[in-house]
């Protein structure tokens, strides 16, 4: 990838989680920032905040990694079930 994926948005809501910590319902991001050796740059780690919108396919032989909007418009049950 080139600094970004063709056509992704994220919307207000996008990246964010909800949980509870003890008896209060919480917001948490979904995104995290790492601080890595510069010697490995440039690197993407894409988790499933990212890779949960699309449909991914991987190309080990030309490098290259393609994607395609999801057509799920909510995580399944693997994922908890949660609406997004």
């Amino acid at each position: 990838m080139d600094g970004g994926v063709d056509g992704w948005t994220e919307g207000a809501m996008d990246g964010w989680m909800e949980g509870w910590m003890g008896d209060r319902e919480i917001c948490f991001s979904g995104f995290q920032a790492n601080d890595l050796p510069s010697s490995v740059d440039p690197l993407w780690i894409l988790g499933d905040v990212f890779l949960s919108e699309f449909y991914s396919i991987y190309d080990r032989g030309q490098d290259r990694v393609g994607f395609a909007k999801a057509r799920h418009t909510r995580y399944t049950e693997m994922d908890g079930g949660m609406d997004r």
